[in-house]
């Protein structure tokens, strides 16, 4: 069976169904840490960095800032069968900074000891947000489009609904909350050209043992296996 060149933009969800199945599959590009109203919109100062241990946070953290996204699909456009994207790390809004935005994920709060530098934060599900997400999607389904490149969105619901039938605890903001948010950021993807796949219902469960530990997005490994499924149908179809 040939390899699916795949490009990932998105986070640990859209990356995880590589890592669960990863044949027949290979990892052309990953794009983290960037969001769609950060990475497809104006680019931040970018500032210093070299307290960051990680290789990889560093890298991630210094391209958001910068808004690579498209460069870097750009540069492996002619390899790429595929550009798989989720938007889960929208949800943590961004800050605006210089002119330019910023994502205010876990890691760039983290990085910069809770205050992005400079920043203005635009909090997820507000009327500004929106505008910068819709322009980022325009962008981004621009972007695909010169280089003829399909894509696919995963689309899911977070939940607290552990697959042993108990229900995860969180501090943050309650997954139904979550999800009512997302509604129009997934109408703006689709409005703009973008597919869709959406995780059913009995996949959408949490696994306890996760390699990154239980968490809201944290599926059971036949949600990963679906979506391997749904990405195959849309390379075998071109």
């Amino acid at each position: 069976m040939a390899q699916i060149q795949t490009f990932i933009h998105g986070s640990c969800v859209a990356r995880d169904v590589l890592r669960v199945v990863p044949e027949p599959f290979r990892l052309r590009g990953y794009v983290a840490r960037q969001t769609i109203a950060s990475g497809f919109t104006k680019p931040a100062p970018v500032p210093d960095l070299s307290h960051i241990g990680s290789a990889f946070q560093r890298r991630a953290l210094e391209g958001d800032f910068a808004s690579n996204v498209a460069t870097q699909i750009r540069a492996e456009a002619r390899r790429t069968d595929i550009v798989l994207l989720d938007i889960a790390s929208d949800r943590h809004g961004v800050a605006a900074i210089g002119g330019g935005y910023a994502s205010t994920t876990p890691d760039h709060i983290r990085a910069f000891n809770g205050v992005v530098p400079g920043g203005r934060r635009i909090r997820f599900g507000s009327d500004r947000h929106l505008d910068l997400f819709r322009a980022g999607a325009e962008r981004a389904a621009r972007t695909l489009d010169r280089y003829s490149l399909p894509s696919l969105v995963l689309g899911f619901d977070f939940t607290q609904q552990m697959c042993d039938g108990s229900t995860y605890e969180t501090s943050g903001m309650p997954a139904d909350e979550i999800n009512a948010t997302y509604e129009p950021y997934y109408r703006l993807l689709e409005e703009t050209g973008f597919e869709v796949s959406w995780l059913p219902t009995e996949h959408t469960l949490i696994d306890p043992v996760h390699k990154w530990g239980p968490g809201l997005d944290h599926f059971i490994e036949p949600a990963y296996q679906w979506w391997a499924e749904q990405v195959r149908g849309v390379t075998e179809s071109r």
